[in-house]
């Protein structure tokens, strides 16, 4: 039995096929037809809490250490015993059996339990090959279709098609030495190979001791994340029979929240970010080790840990993929809506999630007001911009400038302290603030192209730019909803500048679409039904544009993008 606390199955392709290559490079075909011989395979050590003759509570051995080799192996013996079945159904069932047993009764039962991927590994690998098609439904999780994409790659393997193709492209030997066998000798050489599988099998009945062994395994990360490590500390602190599964429930409810909506994160990485949000500043590798030390202790501080992580996942899922019925459709917020989107999607700079983890706990404790929380964000947003995605500076003083803010903020117990954690952030990002010569000097490197293939981290920066000044220009907090970017003088001209953001401006889409390609003196004459207030501008500062004066206009717009609207949030 998979019990709860273990990591869902998440083997992929590449470790299924390194699992099969593993099994078929054993086999040894002679070009004289001769049965394949078959050479051990060892699949190393699995752990076992329980006896062989069963637990003290029942008759099943539960998987401490071993699961997604179990469970893989489970899947190739189903895909076999289906290939099989078409070419001989007694020796197809015979296989199956290994998959599907039946008890003193008649009764069948699955010969590995897993409550993780129910029903959809019941259905998809052990129902009986005859009744499986009516079973099968589309996956609903990670686990379901790391468990789909197994199974098919082994059926894929194992076809008429395929099989000998495959075996003499993993052993390198010629198809015609294979011309001597038929398919069903092969499978059943497969099938002996999977079946004497050597293990290193160590059983206990303690449940601490079995918990003991499987740190010792993996305590250093080498065959579990930390996050699977730190999962079965939490599951051990809280049993079924005194919490009514209560850790199962919330680790999924923590998993829900991350994968209900676009953009979804990681487990990993979202626990990484929450630990370094609130506990300390650790690799990945070294999270256990710090959750043993700081981490909870008990019954009831685990349970406490795992409802917080449920309202971090959420506010998480909330910074990944921001919606305005998120903060109560209420317009004040739909400028923290862009700055969460600017940071993550448009800059790419993940680290800042620490902070924002950090600062909607603190909205969510009423700590800290919507006017400080937008002034905050939008200093990152804006400092992110600079520093990333216009003068390319080094990122990797950010993880532990976020975490220390992050940790101080969640200590604060009163506004006055939170304000002056904010303070504090302002300071250090206004220290790391590129100065303008640097800034004006990668904002004239800026381009913008509405063809394909084209370097999108680019293009992206050089969007958010006319977005931004026409949104400031206008008055507005957020960006303008009609607002297309405006090739000046035409991309389709041979200017050496064209697709400089000094040949660029915002224009309503409507407008847009009547302009064209043509000319810039006839399109001037189209700009005129403009609402734009930076349009109006360009039309009475300029009579004549061209190549020359396209740089000159970069570093005007650099200039200002610096001055007027970068520097004011730091003041």
């Amino acid at each position: 039995m998979v019990p709860r606390f273990q990591r869902e199955y998440c083997w992929d392709d590449h470790v299924t096929m390194e699992f099969f290559k593993d099994i078929v490079s054993r086999l040894d075909f002679s070009s004289e037809g001769t049965v394949p011989r078959k050479l051990p395979y060892f699949m190393g050590t699995l752990l076992f809490l329980g006896t062989m003759h069963g637990t003290d509570g029942g008759n099943q051995l539960e998987i401490v250490d071993g699961q997604q080799r179990m469970t893989t192996i489970t899947i190739l013996l189903s895909a076999l015993a289906a290939r099989m079945h078409d070419i001989n159904p007694s020796m197809s069932a015979k296989v199956f059996e290994y998959v599907l047993d039946t008890d003193n009764d008649g009764d069948p039962f699955p010969v590995l339990t897993t409550k993780t991927s129910y029903p959809f590994f019941q259905n998809y690998v052990q129902a009986p090959v005859a009744k499986r098609e009516a079973l099968i439904s589309n996956p609903e999780s990670e686990e379901d279709e790391a468990i789909k994409k197994a199974y098919d790659n082994f059926k894929k393997l194992l076809s008429g098609e395929n099989l000998k193709k495959s075996i003499c492209r993993i052993k390198g030997i010629d198809e015609s030495i294979l011309n001597g066998y038929e398919d069903i000798e092969i499978l059943k050489a497969i099938r002996d190979e999977v079946l004497s599988t050597q293990v290193v099998l160590i059983t206990t009945k303690d449940r601490q001791d079995a918990n003991m062994i499987f740190e010792i395994l993996n305590g250093k990360g080498v065959h579990l994340a930390s996050v699977d490590l730190i999962k079965n500390k939490l599951f051990e602190a809280l049993p079924v029979d005194s919490a009514a599964d209560k850790a199962e429930e919330l680790w999924g409810k923590a998993k829900a929240e991350l994968t209900g909506r676009s953009n979804c994160a990681g487990f990993g990485t979202f626990y990484r970010h929450y630990w370094l949000s609130k506990y300390k500043r650790v690799k990945f590798d070294d999270l256990y080790q710090s959750f043993i030390d700081i981490g909870p202790k008990g019954k009831d501080e685990s349970l406490a840990f795992l409802k917080e992580l449920v309202d971090e996942a959420h506010l998480y899922s909330v910074i990944m993929n921001p919606q305005k019925s998120d903060f109560g459709n209420r317009k004040e917020y739909y400028p923290l809506i862009e700055y969460m989107q600017h940071l993550d999607e448009w800059f790419g700079v993940t680290q800042a999630r620490i902070a924002t983890l950090a600062l909607l706990s603190a909205k969510k404790r009423n700590l800290i007001g919507a006017k400080d929380l937008l002034s905050c964000m939008q200093m990152m947003e804006l400092f992110h911009f600079a520093y990333n995605s216009v003068c390319h500076m080094q990122s990797n003083k950010f993880e532990p400038g976020y975490s220390k803010f992050a940790i101080k903020l969640r200590k604060q117990t009163d506004k006055s302290g939170v304000k002056d954690t904010l303070m504090g952030l302002q300071k250090t990002l206004h220290g790391w603030l590129p100065d303008e010569t640097s800034f004006v000097s990668g904002f004239c490197e800026l381009t913008y192209s509405k063809k394909r293939g084209i370097n999108s981290n680019k293009i992206m920066t050089t969007k958010y730019v006319i977005n931004k000044i026409a949104a400031v220009k206008q008055g507005h907090d957020t960006f303008l909803d009609d607002l297309s970017v405006e090739h000046l003088i035409p991309e389709s001209s041979s200017c050496d500048a064209r697709l400089s953001v000094g040949n660029l401006i915002a224009l309503e889409g409507s407008i847009n679409k009547d302009v064209g390609n043509a000319e810039l003196p006839e399109k001037m004459l189209k700009y005129r039904e403009s609402k734009y207030v930076w349009m109006k501008e360009f039309l009475s500062t300029y009579e004549d544009f061209d190549n020359g004066s396209v740089r000159k206009r970069a570093e005007k717009l650099g200039k200002y993008m610096y001055n007027e609207i970068v520097c004011p949030v730091f003041v």
